[in-house]
């Protein structure tokens, strides 16, 4: 049943249950994110500009996520607050990057070139 009149200075039931779905939405979004779940799922297809992010900011520890179309999703400083994925084709960029998998570990506060 749909109360359309105020109750004792309280605003409408529809406005509570609206407020409650956007907060649930958004802790389920933060809860993705701090789990290391990237927003923008790692297989999509990235193509043309959209696989060519720059990897000069990404620090270990990097994972490797996914190949698709030939464009590989990386995700970098794994477990931190900072954690965020890349998309790249360039075959010396997915070198580099798979190499910092491999020594794993914290970054030396280098970041890449």
């Amino acid at each position: 049943m749909l109360i359309t009149t105020l109750d004792k200075g309280q605003p409408f039931p529809i406005v509570r249950r609206l407020v409650l779905c956007a907060s649930l939405i958004t802790f389920w979004t933060l809860s993705k994110v701090q789990a290391g779940q990237s927003p923008r799922p790692a297989q999509d297809t990235m193509n043309g500009n959209e696989c060519s992010d720059s990897i000069k900011d990404c620090k270990k520890p990097v994972k490797f996520v996914s190949k698709k179309d030939g464009c590989y999703t990386f995700a970098c400083e794994v477990n931190s607050s900072k954690e965020h994925n890349i998309h790249t084709k360039d075959q010396s960029q997915i070198r580099e990057l798979l190499q910092m998998e491999k020594e794993g570990g914290k970054d030396d506060g280098s970041v890449m070139k």
